[in-house]
């Protein structure tokens, strides 16, 4: 697991980036055992977020999205700021 942030940046805007490598890229999977799912249908809808509650983040899986941007994660900070996770090449 990486860490986004700057060392110039307050404790408070760290929080911790799972790496591509670490995330499941099927339908439904867990991205960990601190990863609950909330949402309006089963985690294979993809219609929700998985939620860490230690950590305040959100991951959401958008596997069909169209091209450009593609398959990805989002994943939502608990400041706001969304980051883009892609599959690993």
């Amino acid at each position: 697991m990486g860490f986004i942030g700057l060392p110039t940046q307050t404790a408070s805007f760290i929080y911790p980036v799972p790496s591509a490598d670490d995330l499941p890229w099927n339908k439904g999977e867990s991205p960990g055992k601190d990863w609950k799912w909330r949402g309006n249908g089963d985690a294979e809808s993809g219609k929700g977020n998985w939620v860490n509650e230690k950590t305040g983040q959100k991951l959401h899986p958008d596997f069909d999205h169209p091209d450009p941007k593609g398959p990805h994660w989002g994943l939502q900070q608990p400041d706001g700021s969304i980051i883009d996770i892609f599959p690993p090449k």
